[in-house]
């Protein structure tokens, strides 16, 4: 199958009803409640007439025809959303069909659906063969392909919960080639001040060649940051995270965070000990408006856990580089908040510090932290994360 063989019929292989992505991209996760498409008029007509016989009378509906042409039509349905559905998806998708067209239940099985769950994995099986005999590019099969297979013992490469644009293939008429000359580009980009729209114009362009090289070859997080330092960005972090899951990650961890608030907060007063005064003093400081409730949630989670917030997190208020570098080297992980000493002043910098990887920067999204500091990330204080590695 040739990379470079990008024709039109790429849009039958992924859902493009959003207007935020490319019509190459999977736009939605699997569905919390699978809906049954309608089917082609005269097997509509049989399945209806085959409903009435059913509740007349339980008559169940045994037609070849019928059958093939449901199981065509959800197999389509179902690769818009995964090329590999699991045995659950697979159950909602059976559970939806059963309810809706009770008379397809199969006699002989303890709940009317076993064969038909035997039935849609067979499907999906053909029709992905039927994708890969299309000789269009698809990189989800392509990476599954026999011969790959082969030198890979480790089974299928498919995607995880909630990966939905697991790989896409490469834009119209773009080839690997063309791509690699993206990313070098890109390599110069990045060192521009005030480029962001640039950057992500090109990472939102490099995409589906990035989840290739990252899925097959899978580099090392050095290599990664070396050939593709944007994607540590704080805003590309938040930017691959929504391409790959479509889920606005500040968004989706505030809203549940605001959720799960009130009854972490009566958990967190029912503690006592040494970690009970520790979050006592912290719900203090929140019933005062000292800070704000992400703040307090983070903080007494961790003392709630039996961790210690000192050795994890330190303030430095205009302290010297020299002292800040020292403890850099002596962490192994640590998150360092650096400010000004007066009063009220907001953190100016964040610094994450892992051992035992290299040593490198890169910006990362303040909201995996920024709940640390005596700050909310919708307050935009700090401009900037590090993460020394």
């Amino acid at each position: 199958m040739s990379s470079t063989s990008l024709a039109s019929q790429d849009t039958v292989l992924l859902s493009s009803s959003s207007d935020e992505s490319p019509a190459s991209y999977r736009s939605r996760p699997w569905p919390r409640q699978f809906d049954i498409p309608p089917f082609s008029f005269e097997i509509q007509l049989l399945l209806e007439a085959g409903n009435r016989a059913y509740n007349a009378n339980g008559t169940l509906l045994n037609n070849p025809k019928v059958t093939r042409s449901v199981l065509e039509k959800l197999a389509e349905i179902m690769f818009q959303y995964t090329a590999y559905p699991t045995g659950i998806q697979v159950m909602h998708v059976v559970e939806a069909l059963a309810e809706k067209y009770p008379c397809l239940k199969e006699p002989g099985s303890f709940n009317g659906m076993y064969g038909w769950q035997q039935r849609i994995k067979y499907k999906m099986a053909n029709y992905r063969a039927k994708v890969r005999g299309l000789q269009i590019a698809c990189p989800e099969l392509e990476v599954n392909s026999s011969r790959k297979m082969t030198s890979r013992p480790k089974g299928l490469k498919r995607p995880k919960k909630a990966e939905v644009n697991y790989l896409p293939p490469l834009p119209h008429g773009e080839t690997k080639e063309t791509m690699e000359e993206e990313r070098v580009v890109l390599l110069t980009e990045v060192k521009k001040t005030n480029n962001n729209k640039i950057i992500s114009e090109k990472m939102e362009k490099t995409f589906p060649y990035r989840r290739l090289e990252v899925v097959d070859q899978m580099p090392a997080v050095p290599d990664v940051m070396e050939r593709w330092p944007a994607l540590f960005y704080e805003s590309q972090v938040k930017e691959e995270f929504k391409r790959i899951t479509t889920i606005n990650l500040d968004r989706t961890f505030l809203t549940k965070m605001d959720f799960y608030t009130p009854k972490l907060l009566t958990v967190f007063k029912t503690k006592g000990g040494t970690s009970g005064t520790k979050i006592k003093s912290v719900l203090e400081s929140l019933n005062q408006q000292q800070i704000d409730s992400h703040d307090a949630v983070i903080r007494c989670l961790i003392h709630f856990l039996g961790e210690s917030t000192e050795e994890l997190i330190k303030d430095y208020q205009d302290f010297s580089k020299d002292v800040i570098e020292q403890d850099i080297k002596d962490g192994v992980i640590k998150i360092l908040v650096l400010g000004s000493a007066a009063e009220g002043a907001p953190p100016t910098d964040v610094i994450i510090v892992v051992d035992d990887c290299g040593s490198r920067d890169f910006q990362l999204p303040l909201i995996c932290f920024a709940a640390l500091m005596e700050t909310s990330c919708e307050k935009d204080y700090c401009r900037h994360g590090q993460v020394l590695l």
